[in-house]
């Protein structure tokens, strides 16, 4: 036998062990898989768990080797996705992980940049512990999305706020700028993204950016989607909407400009107001600009609205409960444990938030978290 026939048979043998391999590594998952629900504690999990596993559900399965990834498995996506602030995802996460109902990651992200991220993939274990305990599935993005340009998260069922919907409806068509204010996970994106998707199929063009300290006025027209040069009188910049007549503007977390551009941003705002662009300016409290025109204030939920959120996995009387202890703030409720304790009536709800649900991260946890990844969007 010459010295290619040896190849080759070496290459052959190697070919039939890894096929032999893969064989028998195919029927242990199959037997972890049947076996991974006699586990102790794996049926038992939050609520918000479950909305991460349906998320992720979604997806599949051929992405877990793909080089490129959509946005959607980044920890960005999925908050925006389920609906929540991404700090919020790393305590139900972490024990998922350790359930084996998913793993995580680098991959590069599209429209991510150049450097890999962390991603996240649902197991196998968890599809099929998703089949067996829900046949709910989260809401894709509509078609509508093809009008609304820029950073827009996910869009996801909005539960009640018919009347706030309505509000700033009123004021759009008016072409008015309002801003719409309110505690942390308290559903102001929430609420702006269905609106937006509301706009989009009624022909109207959004353009939905995001604001963090690094954000000058000429890098926020880049994230609306337009390529343009730098200005340095920012109200030129208004410019570029003359012949948009049906396009809105929303610009969320407004709270977190800068005070370098601080002035910039609110010669922006009033130049959009002169010309009457409708706008949504989303934020927390405090915000670093004086209010020029109306104002809405979003509140919680109300208790028939909130029990929604908690599934149909307890009775009535444990949903009103907990929903009525939380305050009815989405966030709280969405992330609520059996393990973690509820507040009392009279507690503050945005600190029982920051100090109990998103306190219960681990400082390990915290001190891997970079910075970066507090941000609205990815880092290009």
């Amino acid at each position: 036998m010459d010295a290619a026939s040896t190849g080759m048979e070496i290459a052959r043998t190697h070919r039939s062990k890894e096929r032999a391999f893969l064989l028998l590594k195919h029927e242990a998952d199959k037997s972890k898989c049947m076996t991974c629900f006699d586990t102790p504690g794996i049926n038992v999990l939050s609520s918000s768990m479950l909305r991460i596993l349906r998320w992720l559900e979604t997806h599949p399965a051929s992405l877990e080797s793909a080089w490129d990834v959509p946005r959607s498995l980044s920890l960005e996506g999925i908050a925006d996705g389920i609906g929540v602030v991404r700090s919020a995802l790393f305590q139900p996460m972490s024990t998922l992980e350790e359930k084996e109902l998913l793993f995580t990651r680098q991959a590069h992200v599209l429209g991510g940049g150049r450097r890999k991220r962390k991603v996240v993939h649902i197991t196998e274990e968890g599809r099929e512990f998703v089949l067996q305990n829900s046949d709910e599935k989260v809401t894709p993005r509509h078609d509508a999305s093809l009008q609304i340009f820029g950073q827009a998260p996910t869009f996801t069922s909005l539960i009640g706020r018919e009347k706030e919907t309505e509000r700033l409806l009123k004021h759009l068509d008016a072409r008015e700028q309002i801003h719409l204010r309110g505690l942390p996970g308290i559903g102001k994106s929430t609420l702006a993204r269905s609106l937006a998707e509301s706009l989009a199929k009624d022909g109207k063009t959004v353009r939905w950016a995001g604001v963090d300290a690094y954000t000058d006025v000429s890098m926020l027209m880049q994230r609306f989607g337009f390529e343009t040069s730098t200005m340095l009188d920012v109200s030129a910049y208004v410019s570029l909407f003359i012949d948009q007549p049906e396009t809105v503007l929303i610009i969320d977390d407004i709270q977190a400009v800068s005070d370098r551009h601080k002035d910039a941003f609110s010669q922006f705002f009033s130049s959009l107001k002169a010309m009457n662009v409708p706008t949504i300016l989303i934020g927390r409290e405090p915000q670093p600009f004086a209010t020029e025109g109306p104002v809405l204030s979003l509140g919680p939920l109300e208790t028939k609205q909130a029990i929604q959120l908690l599934g149909e996995e307890m009775d009535d009387q444990k949903r009103t409960e907990i929903a009525e202890r939380l305050g009815g703030h989405p966030l709280a409720i969405l992330m609520y444990d059996d393990s973690t304790p509820l507040p009392e009536q009279s507690d503050d709800v945005r600190n029982y938030v920051e100090q109990v649900v998103l306190g219960e991260v681990s400082n390990d946890v915290h001190d891997a978290i970079p910075p970066f990844l507090m941000l609205p969007f990815p880092v290009p």
